[in-house]
């Protein structure tokens, strides 16, 4: 219950102060290890504070970046390639931890969405690889 009310700031102390091996079994309920785990909360609260405070995001270069799994190779494609410094990122860890914590979640069908009625998006400026949505982090379930 304590957790519904905290900042995004307190859930990323909280976790940082938690024994290690509530870390790990956290972080791998979620696909990822603790280490890992913990970049992406440090991303996430960096691009909370950039949205919460109207700051320009699409074409940012991120100076919190988040780690990329070493071995999972749906995120080392070739043709699909995740830049840890672009706001790219984070939209594929946002997908990544939605499909555990919200499978039901129409999220990824409405960035889809929104890409596509605005073509006009420089998607190169966020680093979106072409065909991005057939890649094996954007079609895993």
């Amino acid at each position: 219950m304590a957790v519904e009310v905290m900042t995004f700031g307190n859930m990323l102390t909280l976790f940082r102060l938690m024994k290690k091996k509530d870390k790990q079994s956290l972080a791998k309920s979620l696909g990822s290890n603790e280490h890992v785990f913990e970049s992406w909360m440090t991303n996430l609260n960096y691009i909370r504070n950039i949205c919460a405070h109207h700051g320009r995001l699409w074409n940012r270069h991120l100076a919190v970046n988040p780690l990329i799994p070493a071995k999972d190779m749906k995120w080392h494609e070739p043709d699909y390639p995740v830049n840890s410094n672009r706001i790219y990122s984070t939209l594929c860890i946002l997908k990544t931890l939605l499909a555990v914590v919200a499978p039901q979640s129409q999220w990824q069908l409405r960035l889809f969405s929104l890409l596509q009625d605005f073509p006009m998006i420089h998607r190169v400026s966020m680093a979106i690889p072409v065909g991005f949505e057939k890649s094996a982090i954007w079609l895993q379930p």
